[in-house]
């Protein structure tokens, strides 16, 4: 991936202004957003000609593009997903579900 279009990863998990161990994580809002934004990266298209219920296949996405999107959430998320992440959950709105607690269940391991 050129420099110009890396992926910035999320930001990382915080303590809240209280002083205990509680974090603050992506929220699945954010990680939507995020997904929305790569994706219209991968495929060369504008964020608002994606539909959350789409599936990966109907927007465009073949298997390499998939490859290339797959390694932007791992980038972003510090994860390392397999393909069939993308293929189990093949929507936005089923992605975004699926990452928020996988996410969440990473950061509580810390």
């Amino acid at each position: 991936m050129p420099p110009s279009e890396a992926v910035e990863p999320a930001p990382a998990a915080q303590a809240n202004n209280e002083g205990d161990d509680v974090v603050d994580r992506p929220t699945a809002r954010a990680i939507r957003s995020d997904l929305q934004s790569d994706l219209a990266r991968v495929l060369y298209c504008d964020e608002t000609d994606l539909s959350d219920d789409a599936t990966f296949v109907e927007l465009g996405l073949d298997s390499i593009l998939g490859l290339e999107f797959l390694a932007s959430i791992n980038a972003r998320y510090g994860i390392r997903e397999n393909i069939d992440a993308v293929y189990e959950h093949p929507t936005l709105a089923q992605l975004t579900q699926y990452l928020a607690q996988r996410v969440s269940a990473q950061a509580g391991d810390r």
